[in-house]
């Protein structure tokens, strides 16, 4: 029971560079609390793994989660995404 994070990689950021509905997110503050609102457990070491995220915000929540390594990302680099369900 609980919180269960899954990252999968996904392509790359440049899969996802013409979608309107993400927002970039590169500040380590930013991400942390990502991690925090998403239910990630091991913050700092998310925040270490990844210097960038895209977000989408539905009523509030984040939506979908995609991660790059690089705070700056390159439409080359290796795209990840978080996704944390709630499990029983």
């Amino acid at each position: 029971m609980g919180m269960r994070c899954r990252v999968k990689h996904v392509g790359t950021v440049e899969d996802i560079e013409d979608r309107d509905d993400l927002t970039l997110v590169n500040s380590e503050e930013d991400i942390l609390a990502i991690a925090e609102s998403i239910g990630i457990r091991k913050k700092n070491m998310f925040v270490n793994e990844f210097g960038s995220c895209y977000v989408s915000v539905i009523d509030g929540d984040y939506g979908e989660v995609f991660c790059s390594q690089r705070n700056i990302p390159h439409l080359s680099d290796p795209l990840y995404k978080v996704d944390c369900r709630w499990v029983e």
